[in-house]
């Protein structure tokens, strides 16, 4: 988080310095779907300074990526069913918060 993505305007009957601080700069998935209270403190050449405070929550938006396993075969046994687990065709799952759960939508195939 930098002050130019927060603050859109700051004037000042003096010469505005360029000097922004937060409360806090860093967020991490530990903080996604948790309102975070921030505090911005901008100051003016004088010396005076102004500060706001606001909320902001972290969204992750990058979907999981799923790597599969290159054209695996599955033979159905004696009664025409197969049954496909997660593993069987899928060789790594990645992203950036981590992954809680991972599942097919269709276990059972038959003839």
């Amino acid at each position: 988080l930098s002050p130019k993505s927060v603050v859109t305007h700051f004037g000042d009957n003096c010469n505005v310095s360029s000097t922004f601080l937060l409360s806090q700069y860093v967020f991490t998935c530990n903080d996604t779907g948790i309102p975070s209270n921030v505090s911005i403190t901008g100051a003016d050449v004088s010396g005076n300074t102004i500060t706001r405070n606001f909320t902001l929550e972290v969204v992750d938006r990058t979907p999981p990526q799923l790597l599969f396993k290159p054209s695996p075969i599955f033979s159905l046994n004696a009664s025409g069913i197969v049954a496909v687990l997660f593993d069987d065709v899928i060789s790594n799952v990645v992203d950036n918060c981590g992954v809680s759960i991972s599942t097919l939508t269709h276990n059972y195939f038959n003839c």
